[in-house]
């Protein structure tokens, strides 16, 4: 992209100091002024050449950098979607153990029941 940027840079300031030249000569009619416009001429069609380069250029790559940031986005969304489907496997996992505890802490609790705290001698 750098190099594009330079070439058009380069064919801009080519157009313009032919430009100057020719307006220095403008209205002297002779083949001096001829070639001079001939050669701005050139270089006006060289410079927006180079600068339909460039910009084709810089549009590329704004479209390649949009492709990844989409790509990134939907990587992010995948592992964001994988984080709470395993946090939700896990909880399910862990859901079914705690059903299994609660069970055998209500039977230990009614088989024996805790120590009365105004006990009595």
């Amino acid at each position: 992209m750098q190099k594009e940027k330079k070439l058009a840079e380069k064919a801009k300031a080519s157009f313009e100091a032919a430009d100057a030249k020719m307006n220095s000569l403008k209205g002297r009619g002779d083949a001096k002024s001829f070639e001079a416009e001939k050669e701005r001429n050139m270089l006006s069609e060289r410079y927006l050449q180079a600068k339909k380069q460039a910009d084709t250029t810089i549009e590329d790559a704004i479209d390649k950098n949009k492709f990844n940031i989409l790509e990134h986005l939907c990587d992010y969304i995948d592992l964001y979607y994988d984080f709470f489907k395993n946090g939700t496997i896990a909880i399910e996992q862990i859901q079914s153990n705690v059903a299994a505890y609660r069970n055998v802490a209500q039977k230990v609790i009614i088989s024996s029941p805790p120590p009365s705290l105004h006990h009595k001698p």
